[in-house]
C-alpha cells in the first residue's frame, strides 16, 4: 500500500484535496478485493481497464487535479458498488456537493453539527492496525468509507431536497429544551442520534420518524399528544403545519404531507 501511504501524507500535509483522497482511498481497496473493478455504464464512453486505476491515480496524486478522476467515475461504474458511491466522488470532485473527509469516525453529535452547516462528513481509517477489521456495523475501513459516500449521495438527492433536510436540522436545536429530558432513554437516544447523523431522507421521513419515536417509547397516547404538543410549540409551528405535525394520522395524508414538506422547503436558513 505504499500508493495510499504517499497519498495519506500528502493529505496530512495540506498537498491533496479532501475529493482526491478520498478517490485513491476508495479505488485502492476496492481494487485489491477485486482488480476487476471498473465497467462502463454504457457503450457512449471508452471502456477503461481496471488496471489504468492506478496510473490515473498517480498523475491525480502528482498533480492534485481531478480531472482524470472525474472523467473516469462519469463513464465507468464500479462493480458491486452503489450507483450512488461514484456519484458521490464524481460530484465532490467536481465541487458540487460540499463534503468533509475525516480520518475518525465522528460522534452523532458531530455529523449532526456539520450537516446543520449543509457538510455531509465522510470517514477515511488510516490507522492501519483497524484495517480489515470491523468499524461498528461495518465489515471494514472500506465498508464504512462507501456507507458514508452512500449517505451523501441521499444527503445531496437534490437541491431542494437537502436544503430541506439542513433546514429540518437546524430546526432540531429549538427543540432541545422539550426533548432532552427524554434523550435520557437509552432507545430513544439510539433513535433520535441515528435520525440526525446517519437517516438522510426526505425531510417528511424525518419528521414522522421522530415521531413514531417518541410514540414507541412513551407508549401513552396522551402523554405522547402533550410531548406533540410541547414540540410544535418549540418549532414555533402554526396552522396547518401544526395540525399536520400533531394529528398527521387523522388527516388526509397528502394535504399533511405536503404542508409539513412546503414548511421546510421554503424555510428561509441563511448559514454562516
Amino acid at each position: 500500500m505504499t500508493l495510499l501511504s504517499g497519498a495519506i501524507l500528502k493529505w496530512k500535509q495540506g498537498e491533496l484535496s479532501d475529493a482526491i483522497m478520498a478517490s485513491t482511498f476508495l479505488l485502492a481497496k476496492a481494487y485489491e478485493k477485486d482488480a476487476s473493478l471498473l465497467a462502463r455504464k454504457s457503450s457512449k464512453f471508452q471502456k477503461i481497464t481496471s488496471s489504468s486505476i492506478f496510473p490515473i491515480l498517480d498523475a491525480s496524486l502528482s498533480t492534485n487535479c481531478p480531472d482524470h478522476l472525474i472523467e473516469l467515475f462519469t463513464g465507468q461504474r464500479l462493480k458491486g458498488y452503489s450507483i450512488r458511491v461514484s456519484d458521490s466522488l464524481e460530484n465532490w470532485l467536481r465541487g458540487h456537493w460540499q463534503m468533509k473527509l475525516l480520518q475518525v469516525v465522528p460522534f452523532p453529535s458531530q455529523v449532526f453539527q456539520m450537516q446543520c452547516q449543509g457538510i455531509r462528513p465522510v470517514s477515511m481509517i488510516i490507522d492501519t492496525n483497524l484495517w480489515g477489521l470491523p468499524i461498528r456495523d461495518h465489515d471494514d475501513e472500506l465498508d464504512f468509507m462507501v456507507h458514508d459516500l452512500e449517505h451523501a449521495a441521499n444527503f445531496h438527492k437534490s437541491d431542494s431536497w437537502k436544503e430541506a433536510q439542513v433546514a429540518f436540522f437546524n430546526d432540531l436545536g429549538k427543540i432541545q429544551g422539550v426533548i432532552k429530558p427524554h434523550l435520557k432513554n437509552a432507545r430513544f437516544r439510539q433513535k433520535y442520534e441515528y435520525m440526525i447523523a446517519d437517516m438522510n431522507s426526505h425531510v417528511l421521513h424525518l419528521i414522522l420518524f421522530l415521531r413514531a419515536s417518541l410514540l414507541e417509547y412513551l407508549d401513552d397516547r396522551e402523554i405522547y399528544q402533550a410531548v406533540l404538543s410541547d414540540l410544535a410549540d418549540a418549532f414555533a409551528f402554526v396552522g396547518e403545519v401544526r395540525e399536520s405535525f400533531l394529528h398527521f394520522e387523522r388527516l388526509p395524508r397528502y394535504e399533511a404531507s405536503v404542508a409539513l414538506t412546503e414548511y421546510y422547503q421554503n424555510y428561509r436558513l441563511n448559514l454562516i
